[in-house]
């Protein structure tokens, strides 16, 4: 069983990225069960979905702590989630931040990303911050984070085989090409990482 969790804000593709998940997870014969909670999803508002993969997958909720992928799109958006983090748990964050309606009036403060990052930390010590927003930038196609954050975690997980995501960004993306290159970007980048944790 792996329980995935996607944290973003209305917008970024979290939704999107889900579906990609549970296209890829179909086309490799696994059970897979999704759920949402959608605040204002249209309006910059919170977008949680949670993903179980694996025969014992009968209900999309989990318990806090139980997430085995945390795939943060948004800094503030991945410490709401916190609960679910455990000391096993990945979080691959994009640190690049959104602020909110209530943040630009002023009506709320804004964590600095430090800040966000070192309180994930002392729930896991598996934290990978990378500026996603930043390398899909550069392949002028700044919508990719959601794919970028998703490759890094393959990468460095293996939860899914790179093959059948590609095969699900090419049946459900409107952009494939840029979707496909931007998330083997991540991809290269995860496999990196895990080469380097391992020796």
């Amino acid at each position: 069983m792996t329980n995935l969790l996607i944290a973003s804000v209305g917008g970024q593709g979290g939704l999107t990225l889900s579906r990609v998940i549970a296209s890829a997870a179909l086309k490799e014969g696994k059970r897979v069960i999704v759920g949402e909670t959608l605040g204002m999803s249209q309006r910059g508002g919170s977008v949680h979905v949670y993903i179980r993969l694996g025969e014992r997958a009968y209900s999309p909720l989990f318990s806090p702590g139980e997430a085995d992928i945390v795939l943060g799109l948004e800094p503030v958006e991945t410490l709401r989630a916190l609960k679910y983090i455990g000391k096993h748990t990945l979080v691959v964050l994009n640190t690049r931040p959104i602020h909110t309606i209530t943040t630009l009036l002023g009506l709320e403060a804004y964590s600095s990303i430090e800040e966000v990052i070192g309180r994930i930390k002392n729930r896991s010590k598996k934290v990978l911050a990378v500026n996603s927003y930043e390398e899909c930038v550069k392949l002028n196609f700044p919508k990719g984070v959601n794919m970028h954050v998703l490759g890094v975690a393959v990468g460095i997980t293996g939860v899914l085989r790179p093959e059948t995501i590609k095969a699900a960004i090419r049946e459900l993306l409107k952009y494939p090409q840029k979707n496909l290159e931007i998330f083997e970007r991540g991809l290269a980048l995860g496999k990196e990482i895990s080469r380097s944790i391992m020796g």
